[in-house]
């Protein structure tokens, strides 16, 4: 399987959703601040790098349900 970030990096920028790449269990304030610093706001979409086929791919309305993503995601 192929990493989408991998794949969105050879397509130019304005074809595609800004989209941030973080590892699995990264901390919450590495990636709130990321996030800010890209101006990405809520909701957001968060997926795993590499398919799972749809399964893990959530709509993200607040800080919280961030959190509760990044401590379940045991992928990329």
């Amino acid at each position: 399987m192929e990493s989408k970030k991998e794949i969105y990096d050879l397509i130019p920028q304005e074809y595609y959703p800004k989209t941030l790449l973080f590892k699995a269990k990264e901390d919450l304030k590495t990636v709130l601040d990321t996030i800010n610093k890209t101006e990405i706001k809520f909701p957001l979409i968060a997926k795993p790098d590499i398919g799972l086929r749809g399964t893990a791919v959530k709509k993200i309305d607040t800080i919280n349900e961030l959190e509760k993503y990044i401590e379940n995601a045991t992928f990329d």
